[in-house]
């Protein structure tokens, strides 16, 4: 699920922003305002839910962290700051919720396949793309 809600952000922060539709009469005089969500609405939407409940669970965390971190680098640059917000939260939550250290640090580590893939977590967690 987390390999969705990552591949849906991506497209969503590197989109040209629409936060509003707006319609005009013929005149050129604004007749309707819709105001939509805002990356941070869409970002927070993916992540809080996952990282509130898979909190204790390295194998979550890991892969949120890893999407995390690719988002910091295919969003707009506008939108990196929000990235990194809610990375920060999420390794302030499991710094809180996994008082063992070496639990700890595994949880804290990138992974996209969770658990599955090599516990050496230095370096990029991106994943080889074709070019």
């Amino acid at each position: 699920m987390i390999n969705y809600i990552g591949t849906l952000l991506s497209g969503i922060g590197t989109s040209a922003p629409t936060w509003r539709d707006s319609w005009f009469d013929a005149d050129g005089r604004g007749r309707l305002l819709v105001m939509t969500r805002t990356w941070e609405d869409f970002l927070r939407l993916g992540v809080s839910e996952v990282r509130s409940y898979g909190i204790t669970s390295a194998q979550t965390t890991r892969r949120l962290r890893a999407m995390l971190v690719d988002l910091e680098h295919d969003v707009a640059p506008e939108r990196r700051f929000a990235v990194v917000r809610q990375r920060v939260i999420l390794d302030r939550m499991v710094t809180s919720a996994i008082p063992d250290p070496e639990e700890r640090a595994f949880a804290l580590g990138t992974d996209h396949q969770g658990i599955g893939g090599s516990s050496h977590t230095e370096g990029t967690s991106r994943v080889a793309r074709n070019p």
